[in-house]
């Protein structure tokens, strides 16, 4: 029998050799044929990290948001006499909130990704 890089086996001589009438030794296949590994995750993308990261990014959001309503409410600063002053104050007051938002909400992602990232989970409490 020719072996060409080819498993030889026919239909009735692989039912033979599962049901144990043909020995093992005698039927050999050219192409290896191994157990495929599962797919594993990358190592910085874990559900848990997204979720510590997103908390982050909201945590940083509703600062920035406090702290443009803050602002904004504070007469000392003239920042509300400014807005007010300028041609359209509705759309200058929404891109200083939203520029305040982004600004804190960003830092704060930046932040809790480099926080968790150089945490290590390894260590235990020894009490």
């Amino acid at each position: 029998m020719k072996q060409d890089n080819l498993c030889m086996i026919s239909r009735n001589n692989l039912r033979r050799y599962f049901l144990g009438t043909l020995e093992a030794r005698n039927v050999v296949c050219s192409p290896e044929v191994g157990t495929v590994r599962p797919k594993k995750r990358s190592v910085l993308i874990k559900p848990s990290l997204l979720l510590e990261v997103a908390s982050h990014a909201v945590m940083g959001v509703a600062v920035g948001l406090a702290f443009a309503f803050l602002v904004t409410h504070i007469t000392a600063l003239g920042i509300a006499a400014l807005i007010n002053s300028s041609p359209t104050p509705a759309a200058v007051m929404l891109k200083f909130v939203g520029t305040c938002a982004a600004t804190f909400g960003l830092g704060a992602t930046l932040t809790g990704l480099a926080i968790t990232l150089t945490e290590d989970h390894d260590t235990t409490n020894a009490n």
